[in-house]
């Protein structure tokens, strides 16, 4: 990675976590907490916009950095469907962090930040041995062999790739 100054963009993000920990730990504020720590709430949109656009420019030179991210990124499809499977929300994800609140908001945020990192790198692992054994049990090319013979049998072959 090379050194960087913080762009305005990262600068923005930042602000808006701060205005999200205010927002969300300020007394008196907390029934307008749906505006602010929902998944659909604007400020996790923008949020999500803000370090998409700081990393959509972000130049990588180091070929063990890129190694890392791709095989993280490889990976992140694999944890959103791990840790939203209705059996493992059920059984392990629903409620796990309700024990959060009783800390400080510092000490609840940094155990809901490593949390959300422990998640994703268990997660991350699974769909790697997940990946490994779709390679060395040739999943992909029965996979490939079955699209195939559906592309055959649903438009007689006449698609165009």
């Amino acid at each position: 990675l090379h050194r960087q100054q913080c762009s305005p963009t990262l600068w923005t993000f930042f602000l808006w976590c701060a205005l999200h920990f205010v927002a969300t730990y300020r007394p008196g504020i907390s029934r307008y907490n749906y505006l602010v720590v929902n998944y659909t709430a604007p400020i996790m949109f923008l949020s999500s916009l803000l370090l998409f656009l700081y990393f959509i420019n972000l130049e990588i030179k180091n070929k063990k950095t890129i190694r890392i991210i791709n095989f993280f990124a490889s990976t992140t499809l694999g944890v959103y469907l791990i840790h939203v499977n209705p059996l493992i929300w059920q059984k392990y994800m629903k409620n796990f962090a309700v024990g959060f609140l009783e800390n400080t908001p510092m000490l609840m945020s940094l155990k809901v930040v490593f949390a959300a990192m422990a998640i994703y790198l268990t997660c991350s692992m699974i769909d790697a041995l997940r990946i490994y054994l779709f390679k060395v049990c040739s999943i992909y090319k029965y996979c490939d062999n079955f699209s195939d013979y559906l592309e055959q049998k649903m438009w007689g072959g006449n698609t165009q790739s």
